[in-house]
């Protein structure tokens, strides 16, 4: 018995922690455990035990607590600062600027506070005052193209990656089709259509019967229409109702 080993949830009740906070003071003592049903060696029990009973693992849970406590503080104190903040546009260069009602006024923007238009300015001060607001368009126009292209290749991206789950999809369904040489499926079942197939016919109807189009095509048209560059299939394509 004394080489018995035991489950790190049932060492956790014994110990009166919660699994995942046993779990994490394991790992800090280096003791590789990731589960709950994982077994601890007499010497990894008695490690923990000890650090229980030295209030290590308290310590360690209320440092992790207090952290996360912190963390959530810090989240919400964010979230009311951008709840604070108002948009209006400067009554200087005309753009549209965020701006906190209880910090700055909502008339004149950031860039525009050391320059905005005052009665009687010279020449001077005007030509300068619009020779600024250029300078300041032309940041404005290059920060938008950024922004543009950032969210162009994230879009792109994006497809990209749903294009290749949807390849692998209409593969997947169309490797369980119906058997040559029986009544079952290509896969081996002796039923057809097989539980992958009822699967997506249970998840989404309306994605299993575009599959079942694709399924239908000749081997060049089915190429064409899944790994071409023609979309014109997919304009009416149907989500589906699960």
């Amino acid at each position: 018995m004394g080489n018995q080993r035991i489950a790190v949830c049932d060492l956790a009740h014994e110990l009166g922690v919660s699994s995942r906070e046993l779990i994490q003071a394991a790992q800090s003592l280096g003791i590789n455990v990731i589960r709950a049903v994982a077994t601890l060696s007499p010497g990894q029990a008695h490690v923990l035990r000890e650090a229980v009973a030295n209030n290590l693992v308290t310590q360690q849970i209320r440092a992790e607590r207090a952290a996360a406590a912190q963390a959530v503080r810090e989240e919400a104190r964010a979230a009311e600062e951008t709840a604070r903040q108002r948009y209006d546009t400067c009554t200087c260069c005309g753009y549209l600027f965020a701006y906190f009602p209880t910090k700055e006024s909502g008339e004149i923007c950031r860039d525009c506070r050391h320059h905005f238009e005052r009665p009687g300015e010279s020449y001077v001060e005007t030509l300068t005052r619009h020779e600024e607001h250029v300078a300041q368009s032309k940041r404005k126009v290059e920060d938008y193209r950024e922004a543009c292209h950032k969210l162009s290749t994230e879009r792109d991206e994006a497809y990209r990656k749903r294009d290749k789950w949807m390849r692998a999809l209409v593969e997947i369904v169309v490797a369980h089709g119906p058997a040559e040489d029986n009544d079952g499926c290509a896969c081996g079942s002796p039923e057809f259509p097989c539980v992958t197939r009822r699967h997506l016919r249970f998840v989404n109807r309306g994605i299993y019967n575009r599959c079942e189009e694709l399924e239908a095509m000749n081997e060049a048209e089915f190429n064409r229409v899944l790994y071409g560059t023609d979309y014109s299939y997919f304009i009416e394509w149907d989500d589906g109702v699960a």
